[in-house]
């Protein structure tokens, strides 16, 4: 909702702006904050919330958008850079005309009929990037399009559009112009045609990789909102992002992307409706404890290995991602050398978060340094391999550089910290010495405090609309509270999908190591250690695995059957689908010992193929199924097919 108060002709007074969006529980809430926001106006007091803003400075940003809560700093930089069109081509795709008639998943055409290069086979089927949800880095490549003879069926068809024909095909970064979450942008290798709704960015001269960094970061959702405050981004929206003319000289976050990239092709090596697949979690797991683990429980070891796996890699990317937030706040020369991502997010004050913040010990604040990672990083944040901070205090860090931004005084200091009395009540219940023992900084102190904040006032304007990057978060001991609600939300999650955030079956930008991190504002790798020490598995997560690892190797039975029809309950001499099941796991190291799988299942081997396996198998497969379930009318003989 919207109210304006408006008068025909020009003025030169500033215009008042009240912003009560952040009050999305209810109305009561955002009319309360209206009373007291004109409350303060009328007593001349400034309010978080209100905003004196000149209308001409509108056209500082491409298209004029009605912005008028973002700081002179953010709002500075579309003059101060070039925009992206000066870098890299942006596009758009194509348009088939009838998606039904000229796309498919990959796992519905034969393999071999899929091109690996184009150029050199002039396979049928080339791949296709069509959006999908929120995703980054790598990924959503699950369909195909008929590209026979150079597209000649799709360019005769009615109402087709080929657009920008000489980019299919090469490497880039494609993105979905409409999502329901934040902005995401994906790698595409070389040999992938794009979809219309799947705008991509090409460069011939800049890594691509650099780009990749910088759309992906938080910084980046806080300058798309400027430009479109939609959940659908246009291809005009990417061209006018400012990018600084020092980024080719940039040489940390083209590495930070690679290896994210590698991050999640590790991730989707575990997952049957990838391309990158390679084992499901269970046999991956066996794999790994076949020469440690009690027989008599060597299924639930190779759980616990994948889970700890996945959280171990997972917590990586949420390190590496910080880093890159980190790097891009430098390249846009928001952030001082001197002063780390860290030091700016333990400045913020209480007053800005409706959340506690619960300061850390002098001891806890120590940076601990980590085994390198699998290829994907070096250690935590704090690792001295890819980044180095002098060890000072944050207040020391940032004095010294008032060539940033101006210390604030007077009314700016009042309107950066303005919240008391019942206005501050209302944020915040807590009061007397609950505050004190939370955010202990009081008079000159917290002065001093904020007037140190003004050098990365951007940055913090980034944090709160995007939230603190979980992997900035140092390691630190949790307390017995902290480690039974950990273990609660573990042990309730679900495999990939973290306790509930997505439903997306190939989402992995929801698991349970980011949720934990959050909530507990620690690094992800202390989440690790923490899982590492729970001895019980999380139900729902392991009951996700068990059908992903049936379905795997009821794939492979079903490819390396002659003619690709397997009794699951008939009366012929063919073995049936359970025995065939058998002589795998016989050769995954269970034998007999399976009662284990049908545990975590909860179900028999026998019922979950006869009564579940095909629902399952459709909503993996998104409802476009390789496997046909035959039974008879009265179900007693059935074969899959």
């Amino acid at each position: 909702t919207a109210a304006f108060v408006l008068f025909k002709g020009k003025s030169k007074k500033m215009g008042y702006y009240l912003k009560l969006d952040t009050f999305k529980r209810n109305a009561n809430d955002k009319m309360k904050m209206l009373k007291e926001i004109t409350l303060n106006a009328k007593n001349k007091n400034l309010s978080r919330w209100a905003f004196f803003f000149d209308q001409s400075r509108f056209h500082l940003i491409p298209g004029s958008p009605f912005v008028y809560w973002i700081s002179d700093d953010i709002r500075n930089l579309f003059t101060k850079f070039k925009p992206l069109q000066k870098f890299a081509v942006v596009a758009q795709g194509l348009a088939t005309a009838d998606n039904d008639r000229f796309l498919r998943f990959w796992w519905e055409v034969n393999n071999e009929d899929i091109s690996q290069d184009y150029k050199t086979d002039h396979k049928k089927w080339v791949m296709y990037a069509k959006g999908g949800p929120f995703n980054k880095w790598y990924g959503n490549l699950w369909w195909v399009v008929n590209w026979e003879n150079g597209g000649r069926e799709i360019k005769e068809f009615e109402n087709s559009v080929i657009r920008n024909e000489s980019y299919y095909l090469k490497e880039g970064i494609n993105f979905s112009q409409t999502t329901s979450s934040s902005f995401s942008a994906r790698y595409s290798p070389h040999n992938i045609i794009f979809d219309v709704v799947s705008s991509s960015i090409f460069s011939e001269y800049i890594d691509l990789f650099l780009f990749l960094s910088i759309t992906n970061s938080m910084f980046l959702n806080v300058i798309l909102n400027v430009l479109n405050p939609t959940v659908h981004y246009q291809v005009g929206d990417l061209k006018n992002i400012p990018i600084p003319d020092s980024i080719e000289k940039n040489t940390k976050l083209g590495p930070l992307a690679q290896a994210n990239i590698d991050i999640k092709k590790s991730l989707y090596s575990f997952h049957l409706i990838e391309r990158d697949f390679k084992n499901d979690p269970l046999s991956w797991g066996l794999v790994q404890v076949r020469n440690l683990a009690n027989t008599k429980k060597i299924i639930p070891e190779a759980l616990k290995a994948f889970l700890v796996h996945k959280a171990q890699i997972e917590a990586q990317l949420l390190i590496n991602e910080a880093k890159v937030d980190e790097e891009v706040f430098r390249l846009y020369e928001l952030l001082p050398d001197e002063v780390s991502l860290w030091d700016v997010v333990k400045l913020l004050p209480l007053s800005r978060s409706e959340e506690e913040f619960v300061p850390l010990s002098e001891d806890e604040e120590k940076f601990i340094p980590l085994p390198r990672g699998e290829g994907f990083g070096e250690g935590d944040f704090y690792s001295e391999n890819l980044e180095s901070h002098p060890q000072l205090k944050a207040e020391e860090k940032i004095q010294g550089h008032p060539h940033l931004t101006s210390p604030l005084k007077g009314e700016e200091l009042k309107y950066l910290n303005p919240l008391k009395g019942e206005e501050l009540k209302y944020l915040n219940p807590l009061k007397g010495e609950e505050i004190e023992n939370i955010f202990p900084i009081k008079g000159e102190e917290l002065k001093y405090r904020n007037e140190k904040i003004g050098c990365c006032k951007a940055v913090i304007e980034v944090l709160e609309s995007e939230g603190v990057p979980v992997g900035i978060y140092p390691k630190r001991e949790l307390n017995d509270q902290e480690r039974s609600e950990l273990k609660t939300l573990y042990l309730t999650h679900r495999h990939d999908r973290g306790s509930g955030k997505s439903e997306a079956i190939g989402g992995m930008e929801f698991g349970i190591v980011a949720e934990i991190a959050g909530k507990f504002r620690v690094s992800p790798q202390t989440i690790v250690e923490e899982i590492e020490e729970i001895d019980e598995l999380p139900v729902e997560a392991v009951q996700d695995i068990m059908t992903e690892h049936i379905q795997a190797l009821v794939l492979e039975i079903m490819r390396e059957d002659s003619d690709g029809i397997v009794p699951v309950n008939a009366p012929t001499r063919e073995k049936t689908l359970f025995h065939r099941l058998l002589e795998k796991w016989n050769e995954l190291g269970i034998g007999n010992d399976y009662d284990w799988i049908e545990r975590y299942l909860g179900t028999d081997i026998q019922r979950y193929l006869e009564s579940k396996f095909f629902k399952d198998h459709c909503q993996r497969f998104m409802n476009r199924p390789i496997i046909y379930h035959l039974v008879s009318e009265r179900r007693t003989i059935g074969f899959f097919v």
